[in-house]
């Protein structure tokens, strides 16, 4: 079954009758005797499209009342007219009752109710506006146009067969016509077949496209640009094509211009999609036209006819495939913008994460200073002012021996208060803290030279907040910690930096050391990997790589949120 999903609102508003009134209109103002030639069938077009867009509901109306009103013009208000070739035919000539009918039904109604098949097919596979914006839409509107064009052509097949000549028409006159025998009848049949068929195609992708996109608001409301450049560029290039046709007619400068009239479609179908290529293709059509009717086209309409079948259908999918790309590309920078943010909602929660595990650090370190420090602080004033009262050596070995125990532990209470948060950052800030406090002094107490370089204003260093200053410490500890078990080293430099780059403050550190470099197949430990998740919590990175004058470089970016 076929649903009318596809159905635009315009159309599903709409009587039978109106759009059968519509049908036989457009029948009669586009058909050949009005534009003047075959070339190209506007009539089949309109037929085409109404059907396709319409409701089911009222396909019947759409071709009968085609067939009925094309009958009735052609029959009875304006009788096509002919030379003096095509009359001497008809001359002396009587049809039957049941000639008539026949020549009346596959003349005017047998192709409007075979168009019915295509169509329906194309509904099948086509159920809606974007699935026909796609590759295989489009390919599917063009051979439903290809099936439609080769129906109607059998049903004007059948005509010329009965009437037993094939003629032309040229403004609205039936000339050139030409006995079909024997010995001519495969050349003038395929001729025609082929004139025909094309000239039913190219109506049908003349209008079709240019019907759907005016029928659809949302198409429509995006149309300002695109009609102001056809304003601004294809008129004018059409116009200047009739000009220069006429003015040097028959010559390798029209073949030339005709092949330019192919890339300005190319040009705007790259630049608006398909429905420039579809604006493009009708306005090429028209100039084409105009220099048909001035009698500067080529001998051959088959010739014509083939060029602009070609760059209408190319351009058409050119076109749906430039949309397609477009349409990816928004779909990706939609994509890239939210898992930017994503990143920084989830930079932003890490960053939250870290102060609050700084932050219950210090005040765990605080804790344990006040309550266990001062606590070990006493009982070593304790011992120490009982020690002189102590008569027996014994006792007096006991209590410098709790006094050494006593020390050992107020020197591993330092150490862990010191790892839970480093007293010198909050005392003397990140730069003092590097260059002065216990990092140095273990660098030096090593027998190693130690060099701080800083670079940034002293503002910003002080505008740093709690989770990048620990973080930065502790990448520069474990780097320098790594240095120190393993490069076998004479110097270690660090090097800070600290700026503004798209309104975050950025903090750059590299740690590096002159030793005997990073193993190839060094392991990447805990500490290397603690390192690259404080950075990646801060939305930084961590490089750790060899030097290629030796040693071993920690490069780290830290990024903290301006304002």
């Amino acid at each position: 079954m076929v649903d009318d999903r596809f159905v635009p609102p315009w159309f599903q508003a709409a009587k039978g009758w109106q759009l059968g009134l519509a049908g036989g209109v457009g029948v009669v103002v586009l058909g050949p005797e009005n534009i003047g030639f075959w070339h190209w069938n506007l009539a089949a077009g309109v037929v085409f499209a109404l059907l396709w867009l319409a409701p089911v509901r009222t396909w019947p109306w759409i071709a009968l009342g085609a067939g009925a009103i094309g009958w009735l013009h052609v029959s009875w208000i304006d009788p096509p007219k002919m030379d003096a070739s095509a009359a001497r035919f008809l001359q002396g000539r009587s049809l039957s009752t049941v000639e008539e009918v026949w020549l009346s039904f596959i003349g005017t109604w047998a192709a409007w109710l075979l168009c019915l098949l295509p169509v329906y097919w194309l509904r099948r596979r086509v159920t809606s506006a974007d699935a026909l914006l796609s590759m295989q839409g489009t390919a599917v509107l063009h051979l439903a146009a290809l099936l439609a064009a080769l129906l109607m052509m059998s049903t004007s097949l059948l005509f010329v067969l009965s009437e037993g000549f094939v003629a032309d028409t040229r403004r609205g006159v039936i000339v050139d016509a030409v006995a079909i025998t024997s010995l001519d009848a495969p050349l003038l049949l395929g001729t025609f077949a082929i004139k025909s068929a094309l000239g039913y195609f190219l109506g049908i992708m003349l209008v079709a496209p240019v019907l759907f996109w005016v029928a659809h608001a949302r198409f429509r409301a995006q149309s300002g640009p695109l009609v102001g450049d056809a304003l601004r560029w294809l008129a004018p290039a059409g116009l200047g094509f009739i000009v220069l046709t006429q003015a040097f007619p028959g010559t390798k400068l029209a073949e030339l211009l005709r092949l330019l009239l192919l890339a300005a479609v190319i040009v705007f179908a790259v630049r608006h999609g398909w429905r420039g290529a579809a604006m493009s293709v009708l306005v090429v059509s028209l100039a084409l036209a105009v220099e048909d009717h001035l009698g500067g086209a080529p001998e051959s309409p088959i010739w014509l006819q083939t060029f602009v079948a070609l760059a209408g259908a190319m351009a058409l999918m050119f076109g749906v495939t430039v949309d397609q790309l477009r349409e990816r590309g928004k779909e990706l920078d939609s994509a890239r913008v939210g898992e930017q943010r994503a990143r920084e909602e989830l930079a932003d929660a890490a960053g939250r994460v870290v102060r609050a595990q700084e932050e219950e650090r210090r005040r765990l370190a605080a804790d344990l200073h006040d309550e266990v420090g001062q606590n070990l602080t006493a009982l070593h004033t304790f011992l120490k002012l009982a020690e002189p009262e102590l008569t027996s050596v014994p006792q007096r070995a006991f209590a410098q021996e709790l006094r050494h125990v006593g020390s050992d532990m107020r020197r591993a209470l330092r150490e862990v208060l010191e790892g839970l948060h480093p007293t010198a950052l909050s005392e003397l800030g990140l730069v003092r803290a590097l260059g002065d406090g216990a990092l140095r002094h273990r660098v030096e107490g090593a027998g190693l030279g130690f060099v701080l370089h800083v670079r940034g204003p002293s503002a910003l260093y002080a505008a740093l907040d709690d989770a990048v200053r620990v973080s930065a410490y502790r990448i520069a500890q474990e780097a320098v910690n790594n240095a120190l078990r393993h490069a076998d080293a004479k110097r270690i430099t660090v090097h800070l930096r600290v700026g503004w780059r798209a309104g975050d403050v950025l903090l750059a550190l590299r740690v590096q050391d002159d030793g005997g470099g990073l193993s190839s197949d060094a392991p990447s430990g805990n500490g290397r990997r603690g390192m690259r998740d404080r950075a990646l919590m801060l939305r930084g990175e961590v490089k750790v790589r060899a030097r290629c004058t030796g040693g071993t470089q920690v490069h780290a970016l830290l990024r903290q949120r301006g304002g």
